[in-house]
This record gives C-alpha cells, structure tokens and sequence, in this order.
C-alpha cells in the first residue's frame, strides 16, 4: 500500500534535486545572460534574424500567459536543410517536462533554485488566481502526484513547502495501480497520508506521464498544473499536438511566424507504414501517439528496422510518421512535394574527429507577464554520426537522444553519461550561439501557445 509522504518548509536540499553532473557547475555566461534578456528584447533580435515576422504579434504571444499548458518542455534539433538555411526545429512538446535537475547550480542560494522559481512564478501565480475568482478550495492541503523522476517531483514538493511556509505531501501514482493513494471524489483530489487517512488536495503540481487520462479526471475542482487537458490537446498525444501546429501556422504564418516541424502524416494505419516509408526516401520516424520519454518511437533507415517494426504487435490502429532527421551524407530526398528534408548539424567534433546527435530541452512556464525561459539542456546520441549506415546498423543509437529507458524490470532509468549540461564545457560541446537559443525559444512558445490554444477550445466545447 502506498502513502503520501510529507515535506516541511526548509528541507530542500540541493544534494537531492540535482543530478551530480549539474552541481557546483556554473552556468555558462551566454545561456545566463539569454535567461535575463527578457521577452522584449528576445522578440526584437528575433525580428533581426527573421525580417518578415511582425514584432508586435511576437510580443504579445510572449507576453501572454498560458492559460492551461503552464508549464512545457520542448524538444529542439540544430539542423541545416537542402538551402544550407542553419535553424532550430521543434520534435515535441511535452506537458510533463524534466529540467530542473539538470541545470547547474553554483548561483544556487536558499529558495532561489529554478524549483522555487517555477513555485512562485506559475504555481503560486495560479492558486492566487484561483482564489481570486472564488475557484479555488477553500480547505485542502498542496500535493505534488507523480510516476517517475522522484529526484525532480520531490524537489518541486520541497520548494512548494518554502513559499507557501506548510506541509506539503507528495505521493507516486500510477494509472494500474490496484491500490492507488490517490483518489477523485466529488473532483475533488484526495491523497492517502501514512496514517491511511484521506486528505483534501486544494492545489496539486501533476507529473503522471503513462496515460494520465485513465487516473485522472479532465474536469477538476482540486486546481491541477498542468491539467489533463493539456496532454489530451497535443502535451501527451502527438497526433493532436501536430493538428494544433498546423492551425496556429495558418493564422500566424502572415506575419512571418511559423512552428518548424520535420513533415509529419497523422493518423497513419500500419499496413500503410512501408509505403510512407518509401515515399519519404526510404527513411522515416514511426511515433506511438502517446508514448514519451523515447517509448514508442522507432527510426526506420534500412529494411531490416522496417520489417522488425511490422513485426510488433499492434497496441494501437493508428500511429504518426515524419520524415528523418538524419546525416545529409546518407538522406535520401522525399517525394512528397513542398516538403523539406532536415540535416542534423550535430555537435561539435571531438578529439576521434567524431559527430554527434544532440537535441535541446528548452523548459517554459507561464508568468503573470507572460513566458519566462525555466531550463535548458542537451542529450547527445549513443553513437557518433556516420557517413554511411548499414543495413544492420542499429540507427536509434546514432539519432535517438532520450536519457530514459527501462530496464529489465520494467523500472526507469537515466543514462546521465550522455546527458550535456549548459556549464562552459556543455555549451561549447553543442555548438550553439546566443541566436540560436533565441530562436529555440521562440519555437518554444510558439509550441506551448498551439497546444494552450486547442486546450482552451475543447475545454468550452465541453
């Protein structure tokens, strides 16, 4: 049987909410001064590197909080297309995103971490919100509800118990749970403490990553950061997420905004996969629509990978299908017409002359001014990059990035060793400028405001 347990203002501890790869590191001078810069002058430079977007509509989305996705991490690739046009592309936007654990921590002074940050800025921000307009439970305690990363979700709990000053109660949950320690009644969130006793939950931080939909309900009186709408809209289900890509490109791409994705098909049934494949040049990327942290994502380059995926069983009618990001010394320009092929520009060489795939984790939250930049990190491939891949090389190893898997017990795990922090050493292995940060922020928000925008309009609709 599983119970809440309990966090006391002044436990934080930075030992335990950082990866050790990030403490006693310093944050590198140029990812710190693009932290401080603001939205105001991000959008100005912006406009300088893309001279047909309007400044005045960035602004405002930048300046516009989020009213349902408060919180996102998307998944950005440096990469270059057949124009030689260097630029940030977005892979997925995640409602229930990591970061905090990776960033480094030499400024860290007592309720000053990027925990606390996000607490007082969004958390904080929207309970007092809430209480404001009379939606906010007038008896309850603070929770924080997750499957996995305890290292970050308790670090949440514990910066969540020094700004508001009470207990607050953090409990793992999972959707099969037989005997969960969190329950709905009357939507209301109750939690399960050690004495086996039910407490009211006024405000909780959600961090439930496997089908939270099936444990959680759409429609809460307890107020939920982030919501399950937000995942039912494009955080947690890529299908969607790509739907409200392309409505927000529609309205917004005469004034020189876009969201840059590689081409992706929705709704894809199986038996129509290897023709997809061939159409895209004979490499492709096979996505689950609701899988995370590298589950259910498969990259297809030689006919062995095609043939070993059709041979799964089939856990779902209909999946996504997006062209490559790979080497431009073995991709294969597609047949599908007015689409790009992408170009992984990787990081800079190391001293065996090798390449390697690495994306970017820009963390974003919502503020009573609008955006803020939370967190930033890299995650570099298994395996450098290669002029020519076989066709029985392994080609996940080369591109795939998540630092999740699961082991032989089905347990998470991290494979930190790949994991590239933002301290001078980290940066300077990416190989990225203060533009191109600039530029995987604006992607950022411009995601999280796509997927806001669809929650907000299936919210009324119901």
């Amino acid at each position: 049987m599983k119970f809440a347990d309990r966090h006391q203002p002044g436990t934080f501890s930075a030992e335990n909410h950082f990866y050790p790869e990030a403490l006693n590191k310093s944050l590198c001078s140029e990812v710190k001064a693009f932290l401080k810069l603001g939205n105001e002058l991000i959008a100005q430079r912006y406009c300088y590197l893309h001279p047909t977007t309007n400044y005045n509509r960035l602004c405002t989305l930048m300046n516009t909080r989020p009213s349902l996705l408060q919180l996102s991490g998307t998944d950005l690739l440096h990469v270059t297309d057949q124009n030689q046009q260097k630029q940030i592309i977005l892979i997925e936007t995640n409602s229930c995103p990591s970061g905090q654990k990776s960033m480094p921590t030499d400024t860290y002074v007592d309720n000053d971490s990027g925990y606390h940050k996000f607490v007082r800025l969004t958390f904080l921000t929207a309970v007092k919100k809430a209480q404001q307009s009379n939606r906010l439970l007038e008896n309850g305690y603070l929770a924080v509800v997750y499957d996995k990363n305890p290292i970050e979700n308790l670090g949440y709990a514990t910066a969540m118990a020094d700004v508001f000053g009470e207990t607050v109660y953090s409990v793992e949950f999972h959707s099969c749970d037989s005997d969960p320690p969190v329950k709905f009644i009357d939507q209301i969130m109750f939690v399960r403490d050690s004495n086996s006793k039910w407490l009211p939950i006024r405000a909780a931080f959600r961090y439930i990553t496997q089908t939270p939909w099936l444990c959680i309900p759409v429609q809460s009186k307890t107020l939920i950061i982030n919501p399950i709408i937000a995942c039912l809209a494009g955080g947690r289900n890529k299908n969607i997420a790509d739907y409200a890509y392309q409505v927000f490109n529609k309205e917004y791409e005469p004034f020189g905004l876009r969201i840059r994705t590689p081409h992706t098909i929705r709704n894809v049934l199986k038996s129509d996969i290897p023709r997809l494949i061939e159409s895209l040049g004979g490499h492709a990327v096979v996505k689950v629509p609701y899988s995370n942290a590298g589950q259910g994502v498969f990259t297809i380059t030689n006919k062995q990978e095609s043939e070993k995926f059709m041979q799964m069983p089939e856990y779902y009618e209909k999946y996504i299908v997006q062209s490559l990001v790979g080497s431009s010394k073995w991709i294969r320009g597609n047949k599908v017409l007015n689409t790009k092929d992408y170009y992984h520009i990787g990081m800079r060489p190391i001293n065996r002359k090798e390449i390697f795939v690495a994306d970017l984790r820009m963390q974003v939250c919502g503020t009573e001014i609008g955006f803020q930049p939370l967190a930033i990190y890299g995650r570099r491939a298994a395996v450098p990059l290669s002029d020519q891949l076989g066709e029985d090389d392994d080609s996940w190893l080369v591109l795939g990035t998540n630092l999740s898997c699961k082991d032989g017990d089905g347990k998470w795990r991290t494979e930190t060793d790949r994991l590239v922090v933002m301290d001078s050493n980290g940066w300077n292995q990416l190989g990225l400028t203060m533009d191109d940060l600039i530029d995987g922020y604006v992607q950022a928000v411009l995601a999280t405001t796509a997927i806001d925008c669809l929650a907000q309009q299936l919210i009324n609709q119901k």
